[in-house]
């Protein structure tokens, strides 16, 4: 077959060129950008059915206004003194007035804000020690929208030009978070881009020492890259969520790969072309193109099998991170695989023994004398290599079992980044819980007794472990920064509250001077008959109330206010009214179900409020709050709870699982970011044993066929397995030397076990390759030796290449990346210089004829038992004596 492909690239060359450039100029003219339709949103990374989504589901049902994405919040600190301090107060309220009326006002919903005139309101948003305030809003767009990224941008620009000296501005929340997140990834794409391109060109000069040879590798990969890139953008578009990760990721994987596929081919092909004469490039090229893909053909496939089955196996993972960019990153290794096996022997073909210019093809020499030295070594005492490499490799696994795992999308974001500042501020100020509350559904409800059954649910959510504070209908401002408001659909409060009030408004002197306005006198009488409504209900709470002495000296009081108010007896009048209030008050202390809530106030009244308070800007404050809180039916419920801990972290997992262990209809009720990680983490925990042992499996079955063997096989994939856990040992402690934390990024270990268990089988398999045809020719110890030396050089070669791409992951700015692109190239390495020149070989030797084992030993093929009629040339000098 792979002869076939070979004279089919060689005849076809110049169609075979121009069809691939053709494609990926037309594919990237077309095709959307990946940037714009790849989502960082860690929602999507979940499955359909997870918790979250039937919580989000509950939100969207009963308070739709209220489960927005979008949010941001403006920290405002000062150094000493207060916010509330001239300077800091004046920017604040010029601040509030452009959210509110400047060009950001159309997006921008439900906006909070200690300078909006409203004093309870400014102290549940200014931090106990008054050094730091909060402006708080909702975004109608969508999280990842570019409306929401512009209004961002638009705001950061505002608070850069107008914050003045001596105050500190910074913007956070869900969406400047994501925002910078997303940045940061697409900052990550082009710096690695860039660094890898770099570095496989002096790679690659370094190992032919020619100027045109890394053309012909560069030209094949940056095509298959803008091809594969625009492919996947348009399934993005219609079938798949396709992550910010996935084209950092196939950066490195084709730039990698690709390029020691090419790397072989070019190696393979000048051998070809040393026989070649000088300035021969017609029939004679041609043949030695077929040639060339005739004999590295089957490796390459199988290499790049064993990278495409460890990628699609992802696909059967429930994280929609891994089951859409394992597939998408086999698409871009299957494209690679087809420009490979045609488009570089067809530019090989054209440019002939011109690719090694200004040198010239020649034969590669059969081995390097070092590495003819540790092969021999390695032959000769098998036991003694295996026991100094696991006496290494052990321990940095076993240290390497102990790594720690973080879903704190914070910890991937550079100290530098506005968005983690403004979150650090806040949690030094006020708590960290502030920036990313918690939202718990109460659906079913009894209209009759909700309001009890809501108060009931927020001391309980209060008491759990975790927990600062809870927001609801009856704690609208929390109990911790709204004391006023405490429990205030419980009647016995009401009664509680109207009598302190009265009783700080008159003091000891009774009415202050100029108490009496017009205004107030026209709130008064503008409240006159929902007092009426009130007291009305409150006889209907229980029979025996109907003559309750204080009850009905609350309604004669009220109803001579008026004449006392012209009499002059005002003062004495509300002070009995004051005495009667704090007697009810008690009396409906021991009333079953004793809550009360309007829902909206009369016409009047609120008219009349809105003139005393203008920052209402005419709305129903009893509307706006029922609206957060409370469905019109009164049959569900939102409470919001404020998490005492870091809820971008890992302790507010925990929290998440008790608050789901006690709330009604379990997982269904609660919703919120910090519960989207804690589904992540169960994800995570299910899918790391399934989808690992898939891509074992699929190599596995590539490996026997490959090999037509079972036992090496198996000892092939343990040594990756020792590989990847010491190379975790090695990236844990790298990871606090270089990053300063001890834990890898979610996701991180997941990516680094499959990409080293597929891309460092590839050199096993390159080797094995060698080892099956050296066995068949001098026997088993001296045919292993033999593998070894002649493929030491090359695979070397490609070694380092493929761990340079990876390693230029670490010029982004984004943690796991990092950490990632360090482990890999690490892992790639470590695989190279030790398992596949020392490990795999000690192993083979030991094993001896059961490496083939329920085969044979491999034997020589004669040229006419080859079903390609290709004569074998001598492909490699004989190995010296002293070598030996």
């Amino acid at each position: 077959m792979f002869a076939r492909i070979g004279r089919f690239s060689a005849r076809n060359r110049w169609a075979i060129i121009v069809g691939w450039v053709t494609l990926a100029v037309l594919i990237t003219l077309v095709a959307p950008r990946m940037e714009d339709i790849a989502s960082s949103d860690t929602a999507d990374f979940l499955p359909a059915n997870a918790p979250y989504a039937q919580g989000f589901e509950q939100m969207q049902t009963y308070f739709p206004g209220e489960n927005t994405t979008g949010s941001a919040v403006i920290a405002i600190e000062v150094p000493e003194g207060t916010v509330r301090d001239g300077e800091a107060w004046a920017f604040m309220a010029t601040l509030t007035n452009w959210l509110e009326t400047g060009e950001v006002s159309a997006v921008i919903t439900d906006l909070m804000s200690p300078a909006s005139g409203m004093p309870l309101v400014a102290d549940s948003l200014i931090a106990p020690d008054g050094r730091l305030a909060l402006i708080t809003m909702s975004l109608s767009s969508d999280i990842l929208d570019d409306s929401t990224a512009n209004t961002i941008r638009t705001i950061e620009d505002y608070l850069g030009a107008n914050t003045p000296a001596g105050v500190k501005t910074y913007l956070t929340g869900n969406s400047p978070i994501y925002s910078g997140y997303s940045r940061s990834a697409l900052e990550s794409v082009d710096r690695t881009l860039i660094v890898t391109i770099v570095l496989v060109i002096l790679l690659l000069l370094a190992v032919y020492r020619s100027p045109v040879s890394p053309l012909v590798p560069l030209i094949t990969v940056t095509l298959v890259y803008l091809i594969s890139r625009g492919i996947i953008a348009w399934l993005g578009t219609w079938l798949i969520t396709v992550i910010t990760y996935t084209n950092v990721l196939l950066v490195v994987i084709l730039y990698g790969a690709g390029t020691d596929y090419c790397l072989f081919l070019i190696s393979r092909f000048r051998e070809e072309m040393a026989d070649v004469p000088v300035g021969e490039n017609g029939a004679a090229t041609r043949s030695a193109t077929a040639r060339t893909v005739t004999r590295v053909g089957e490796t390459i496939a199988s290499s790049a099998g064993t990278v495409i089955v460890g990628f699609v196996a992802m696909a059967f993972a429930e994280m929609g991170l891994f089951n859409t960019s394992g597939p998408a990153l086999a698409l871009g290794v299957i494209i690679m695989l087809a420009a490979g096996l045609t488009l570089t022997p067809a530019i090989l073909s054209v440019m002939g023994s011109r690719t090694f210019w200004p040198g010239r093809a020649t034969h590669q020499e059969a081995s390097s004398r070092l590495y003819a030295w540790i092969s021999q070594h390695v032959s000769r005492s098998p036991v003694l290599t295996i026991v100094l490499i696991a006496a290494v490799l052990v321990p940095l696994a076993i240290y390497g079992a102990g790594v720690q795992t973080t879903y704190n999308m914070l910890a991937d974001l550079p100290a530098s980044n506005e968005a983690w500042q403004g979150f650090a501020a806040i949690e030094d100020h006020m708590g960290a819980g502030q920036i990313q509350t918690v939202n718990v559904v109460l659906s079913d409800l009894d209209p009759q007794r909700a309001l009890a059954e809501v108060a009931r649910w927020t001391d309980t959510l209060r008491g759990v472990a975790g927990v600062a504070d809870v927001r609801s209908i009856s704690n609208p401002l929390g109990a911790q920064n709204g004391q006023t408001l405490t429990d205030i659909t419980s009647v016995h409060r009401q009664l509680t509250l109207a009598a302190d009030l009265l009783a700080e408004a008159t003091g000891d002197g009774g009415l202050p001077a100029g108490a009496l306005t017009p205004q107030t006198l026209q709130l008064a009488l503008s409240a006159m008959p929902a007092v009426t409504d009130y007291l009305n209900t409150l006889e209907g709470m229980d029979p025996a109330l109907a003559d309750n002495a204080d009850l009905q000296a609350i309604r004669s009081t009220l109803a001579t206010l008026p004449a006392a108010a012209l009499t002059g007896g005002l003062s004495g009048s509300l002070a009995a009214l004051q005495t009667h209030l704090s007697a009810l008050a008690g009396t409906f202390a021991s009333v079953e179900n004793a809550y009360y809530f309007p829902g909206q106030l009369p016409e009047a009244l609120n008219t009349a409020l809105s003139s005393a308070m203008p920052a209402l800007q005419g709305q129903d404050p009893l509307q706006m709050l029922a609206g957060r809180y409370l469905t019109d039916d009164r049959t569900a419920a939102r409470l919001e709870v404020i998490l005492a801990v870091n809820p971008y972290g890992d302790e507010a997992t925990n929290v998440i699982r008790s608050l789901r262990s006690i709330v009604p209809n379990g997982v269904r009720a609660v919703s919120g970011l910090p519960t989207v990680m804690t589904d992540l983490r169960d994800t995570m925990d299910r899918d790391m044993f399934r989808s690992f042992s898939l891509v074992l499996l699929g190599i596995f079955v590539v490996l026997v066929l490959l090999l037509r063997a079972l036992i090496s096989p198996v000892y092939l994939i343990l040594t990756i397995l020792l590989s990847y856990a010491a190379t975790m040992g090695i990236t844990r402690l790298a990871s606090v030397l270089l990053f300063g934390t001890t834990a890898l990024t979610w996701w991180a270990p997941f990516f680094i076990f499959v990409m080293l268990i597929a891309l460092g089988m590839d050199y096993n398999i390159f080797l094995m390759g060698r080892v099956k045809e050296e066995v068949a020719r001098h026997g088993m110890r001296e045919g292993v030796h033999r593998a070894v030396a002649a493929t030491g050089p090359i695979i070397t070669s490609a070694g380092i290449i493929m761990a340079g791409t990876f390693a230029a992951m670490m010029a982004g700015t984004v943690t796991g990346l990092k950490q990632l692109g360090l482990a890999v190239a690490v892992g790639v390495l470590l695989d190279t210089f030790v398992i596949r020149t020392a490990l795999v070989p000690a192993i083979a030797v030991l094993l001896d004829h059961w490496n083939w084992w329920p085969g044979k030993t491999p034997r020589a093929v004669a040229a006419s038992d080859s079903p390609d009629k290709i004569a074998p040339q001598q492909e490699h000098a004989p190995i010296s004596p002293a070598d030996r």
